[in-house]
């Protein structure tokens, strides 16, 4: 990764309209177009496009980014990435190493103003916080004792930003001006974040190359200050604060000046002495409590402690949360929509949509078939929202696709009947042909699309609509909107609704659904279970073997393939039974006994219900996933929920480190006895999910403690069946 790329969208001048700007920070004079090109691509096939692009980079790289923004390269490729109509010019900014109040260029942008530079930092500052979970929150179950004694329920390490060169860099050239020539010591109250301080001088030598490197050095935070011995030419860097007293300490006890102090990370209500880089807003991250010890309410009822020692500041390892899913966890609304969707063949698993997509789409679902079907069969809230379409209308652009003609379609012949109006309908490639050509001054135009996600398709439209509806009378119509969160789905919304006025133009969702990115950045249970199997088709398995990896993949490619996957998701059951779904599923409401569930129906459900808790949209807060606050399928899961294709669709679902029991030997030993008893019992386990359980270990994951992990090999050799065999030779022989 050679660039940092993140969003910052600008509230503060929404005199027409908010704006976002993607930045791209590059810290090295060596960046290649290829790489900002790659790099972008993989950034906007996963957000939403905005309305700039700036470059950035430290003081010195002018000419770098100048050159990369005028590439021919980029500048070619950028519309077909962002999804706008119009070619965009690439501005670019650097950090000053000398001041860090710099003002924006004073070029005007295309499509909004350029984000100042303290938004830009702010906003980079804290998306790296929450993309390396730095505020480390614990659960309920512990609460953490700090260096300086006091207790909390979560606490701020800086350190867990440090993972990746670019983004060290990018913190790194905002402390580079606060080193001078006077500058002989930086010091820090963490040897963690000793990183940023070798950056920052690397960054300033770049300009100053006679500038005398400082030696860089730790005073051990509130237990070192009393025995260091501080210098008048030094610069102290604060990793975090939440009190403001270990810089009051510092002022009190050494002759650091408030000049010479930057606090990285602050979260409180009264902000440090000396400068700070970023404040974590109230609004946006949880604002830490600090506690006595002689007065911690949490330690009164008994809440155990975890004490954060040592120079790093690292916690003793928390215990795994283990997370057992309930009935009320398929909420209402999941519910309801899974009523809808699901025994329609809807729903395809792994499926290439585009010819030339680079990741299939873990999870698929048919709007075209979809939408056909609830007019069949008429859906109430199709059916209220097509009367709340605006009386004007008089044509209908939709995305150019099966299901949104066919939508449009069928909200042309509704809303014809009742307002006596002809309604055109155009495709929205016909307007990107010539868009001047369909201007118009009256009347309304209704954009409709079978699926939302990104914004990728309807937000061109909302752009060349903007010009050429001069009226500004523009209404939106989706049949399902799939988002991460409700905030994501809000974000965008808000996006094709602001006019010249917040929510100026109506928007109306048939169906919607939270689930994980269509394209995630891992790969998938399949993408990982046809590389393994490949693998081994290339090795030298005797005949039975053999036969069993080829007869899996012919059984992939014969269900699916390309188009997607319904029925060959998993693997058969111990008697070589397809894994299907017995009556009364207890995480949907409706009655199947007349239809049969996909396989893909099931794992829908499960994928739907672990994303709803990982985003905290159920009884759970948000999973924090990281060496601090560690969340695991509970084995307890594969007993509460027996049928095969549910414990198939958990292992898949879940997560490599969902599954992940090698440092919980009860949980190991819990998961270890289920595949045990599936390989001693065989057929007598009703539609067992054993070979999707040995496919988790055999692949990496699912991972049991390493004497479990033994113990499974030992329960598999002289099994009789070839499968076991296939899965016992891959265990005793893991890939390198």
């Amino acid at each position: 990764m050679e660039y940092f790329i993140f969003n910052v969208t600008d509230e503060q001048h929404g005199a027409s309209a908010v704006t976002t700007t993607t930045v791209a920070f590059c810290p090295s004079p060596d960046a290649a177009p290829e790489s900002l090109k790659s790099a972008l691509k993989a950034f906007f096939d996963h957000t939403v496009p905005t309305d700039n692009v700036l470059l950035l980079g430290p003081e010195g790289l002018e000419s770098t980014l100048q050159t990369l923004s005028t590439d021919s390269f980029i500048v070619n490729a950028l519309p077909h990435y962002t999804q706008l109509t119009a070619q965009q010019k690439i501005h670019t900014n650097t950090i000053s190493s000398n001041n860090i109040h710099t003002k924006t260029t004073k070029e005007k942008p295309g499509t909004g103003k350029l984000p100042t530079l303290n938004q830009i930092r702010e906003t980079g500052l804290r998306h790296l916080v929450e993309k390396h979970h730095a505020l480390i929150d614990a659960n309920p179950h512990f609460h953490y004792q700090k260096n300086n004694t006091t207790h909390t329920d979560k606490f701020l390490r800086t350190a867990n930003l440090l993972v990746h060169g670019p983004e060290i860099a990018f913190i790194a050239s905002w402390i580079a001006p606060y080193i001078t020539d006077k500058t002989h010591f930086i010091l820090t109250d963490t040897p963690a974040i000793h990183a940023l301080a070798y950056a920052a001088v690397a960054i300033k030598k770049t300009l100053i190359p006679t500038l005398k490197s400082p030696v860089i050095d730790s005073f051990g935070s509130y237990s070192g200050i009393d025995q260091f011995t501080f210098r008048q030419d030094h610069l102290v860097i604060i990793s975090a604060s939440t009190s403001g007293n270990l810089q009051q300490r510092l002022l009190q006890k050494s002759k650091t000046k408030e000049d010479t102090m930057v606090t990285v990370l602050h979260n409180g209500e009264t902000l440090p002495s000396g400068h700070l880089l970023c404040h974590l807003n109230p609004k946006t991250f949880t604002q830490i409590e600090n506690h006595k010890a002689s007065s911690c309410a949490m330690c009164k009822r008994g809440v155990p402690l975890i004490i954060i020692a040592g120079d790093h500041f690292i916690p003793e390892t928390p215990p795994v949360k283990e997370v057992v899913l309930l009935n009320t966890d398929s909420s209402t609304e999941l519910r309801t929509f899974l009523k809808k969707i699901t025994l329609k063949k809807l729903i395809k698993i792994n499926k290439a949509v585009h010819s030339d997509a680079q990741k299939p789409n873990e999870v698929f679902i048919d709007a075209a078939n979809f939408l056909t079907a609830i007019q069949s069969a008429p859906n109430q809230e199709l059916e209220r929202i097509l009367y709340k379409i605006p009386a004007t209308t008089n044509r209908i652009i939709h995305v150019d696709d099966e299901g949104s003609r066919t939508l449009a379609e069928h909200v042309q012949t509704v809303t014809s009947s009742y307002t006596n109006r002809t309604i055109t309908i155009l495709n929205a490639s016909e307007i990107f042909v010539n868009p001047h050509a369909y201007t118009s001054q009256t009347g309304t135009t209704l954009v409709v699309a079978s699926s939302l996600s990104t914004g990728r398709d309807l937000l061109p439209i909302s752009q060349i609509l903007r010009i050429i509806q001069e009226n500004q009378s523009i209404s939106y119509l989706v049949g399902i909107a799939r988002a991460r969160n409700k905030s994501s789905l809000d974000q965008l919304c808000s996006n094709l609704q602001f006019g010249e006025r917040p929510k100026q133009h109506s928007l109306h969702i048939v169906e919607r659904v939270f689930l994980p990115a269509e394209h995630a950045l891992h790969a998938n249970a399949w993408e990982m279970e046809n590389d393994f199997l490949y693998y081994w088709e290339k090795q030298n398995l005797s005949g039975d073997l053999l036969n069993v990896v080829r007869d899996r993949l012919k059984q992939i490619e014969t269900d699916g393939g390309a188009s997607g996957l319904q029925d060959a998701l998993f693997w058969p059951s111990s008697g070589g039974s397809t894994l299907k779904l017995t009556p009364k599923f207890a995480l949907w409401d409706h009655d199947y006994t007349q239809n049969s569930p996909s396989q893909s129906d099931v794992y829908l459900t499960i994928t739907a219900i672990l994303h709803y808790l990982r985003e905290g949209m159920g009884r759970l807060k948000p999973w924090s996933q990281n060496h601090y606050n560690r969340h695991v399928i509970s084995p307890d899961n594969f007993y509460r929920y027996n049928d095969g294709v549910i414990q198939a669709s958990l292992l898949r679902a879940a997560h490599p480190s969902e599954l992940d029991y090698q440092s919980d030997l009860p949980a190991s030993r819990r998961m270890l006895d289920w595949i045990l008893f599936s390989i001693s019992n065989g057929n007598v386990v009703y539609e067992s999910a054993l070979k999707e359980f040995l496919l988790s270990l055999a692949i990496g994951r699912l991972q049991l403690h390493k004497t479990h992990h033994e113990e499974v090999i030992r329960a598999l050799e002289n099994q009789p069946d070839s499968t076991l065999g296939f899965f016992l030779h891959a265990l005793q022989h893991p890939r390198n």
